[in-house]
């Protein structure tokens, strides 16, 4: 819901707009604060929140407005930020920015430029507080005919613990409408400096490409394709690609039916990422135990022993009914070639449990890779496991994900 007026005046008009969501089931407030978080209770104008002036030398806005580098995300990306095709998922955006201050200069023959400042972009704003993210943006664009570019710069700093934070990111986006398709393309660098502690994610240094394209089949239809390759160029070399297609059908203006497709594929080692992208949702769940389960198995591809099995002992602390933490524990020791650690862990649960069939399974499977030799107690165990009675666990993956032994 939405509210914007203008009131006029000789030689300026003022300008403003409130805007807000709301769950039509419950009421609750429907947008997130900062890293996506709903505040409770929140702001009643989450949204849009801004007063302007506006006349022939240009407009001035004030309060919480669109965030410059994701309005140029939206305006390219073929999905325009929105769906599963999206190309702002692979990436870290403010799509918001509060108590910011915006000045877009008179459109000169298609040259116009925004000029905007915040002492606060994502919200974190306290008395007294020197730590606060501050940003500068400048931003020339171009649009003329079927022709549209933009340029955007921008610089954030920051003052915390750990020593300045210095954020530079650039960013180009274009298209050309040829009537009976229009292309896009967006490129952007985000490079963080000055900061010791930066030695991976998003906002350290990450580079993105996008190019795509908007086919209209009737005066209501259009199909979308994209392409969008994401690396992460501090950790190591992670790469995320992301191909989209999706149509849109207009109903009016304001309404329409999507529908939209994406294929994701992981290269290079990306499993940091996979371990940033778990972080961010235990930051919102804690006690999930599947997650902290998912995060250590990612662990265990990096050989980061120490920490998966301090997830997996999370997990299992979360949630000590399930025995997949507790496997997973055995499957890490195995990996790491520790096969007594993983025997007696793997022993120890069955103890509580001695009917499960996945632990059963991998208790055979360690004293075989011991080398239990026909006869021997150990082999009287593992054939017992291996061929005792149970019924189905809905807990257990297929036997194919049995790990290799490290050497």
């Amino acid at each position: 819901m939405a509210e914007k007026s203008t009131i006029a005046r000789p030689y300026a008009k003022a300008i403003f707009e409130l805007e807000m969501g709301f769950v039509a089931d419950t009421g609750n407030n429907s947008i997130g604060g900062p890293s996506g978080v709903t505040p409770t209770p929140g702001p009643v104008f989450r949204r849009h929140s801004w007063v302007g002036l506006t006349g022939d030398w240009g407009t001035v806005v004030g309060g919480r407005v669109d965030g410059a580098r994701y309005g140029v995300a939206v305006k390219y990306d073929p999905f325009q930020a929105g769906g599963v095709a999206n190309m702002a998922s692979l990436q870290v955006h403010a799509s918001r920015a509060d108590n910011a201050i915006a000045y877009i200069t008179p459109n000169y023959e298609g040259l116009y430029a925004v000029l905007a400042y915040t002492s606060s972009l994502i919200g974190q704003e306290a008395a007294y507080n020197t730590g606060d993210l501050r940003l500068w943006v400048i931003q020339p664009n171009y649009v003329m005919g079927p022709v549209s570019v933009t340029l955007n710069y921008e610089h954030a700093n920051a003052h915390n613990s750990t020593g300045d934070v210095k954020l530079n990111i650039y960013v180009f986006g274009a298209w050309y409408d040829f009537g009976v398709a229009k292309l896009t393309g967006y490129y952007e660098h985000v490079k963080t400096d000055s900061n010791p502690g930066c030695t991976g994610g998003a906002l350290c240094d990450q580079t993105s490409w996008m190019v795509g394209g908007v086919v209209p089949v009737t005066e209501n239809d259009n199909i979308r394709v994209s392409y969008v390759d994401y690396t992460d160029k501090s950790a190591a070399e992670n790469t995320c690609r992301k191909f989209g297609v999706g149509g849109t059908h207009f109903l009016s203006k304001r309404t329409n039916l999507y529908l939209d497709f994406a294929h994701i594929s992981y290269l290079h080692q990306s499993h940091q990422v996979g371990i940033d992208v778990v972080s961010e949702g235990i930051a919102q769940l804690p006690s999930s135990a599947s997650l902290y389960l998912a995060r250590g198995v990612l662990h265990v591809q990096l050989a980061d022993y120490e920490k998966a099995e301090a997830d997996f002992e999370k997990a299992h602390e979360v949630d000590p009914n399930q025995s997949l933490s507790v496997a997973a524990q055995g499957m890490a020791a195995v990996q790491a070639n520790d096969l007594d650690r993983a025997l007696e862990t793997i022993q120890a649960k069955l103890a509580s449990k001695p009917n499960d069939a996945y632990l059963l399974y991998l208790q055979a499977d360690i004293l075989s890779q011991r080398g239990a030799a026909p006869g021997t107690p150990e082999f009287q165990t593992a054939m017992r496991s291996a061929s005792r009675p149970a019924g189905p666990n809905p807990e257990a993956p297929p036997t194919r994900a049995r790990p290799t032994p490290a050497h």
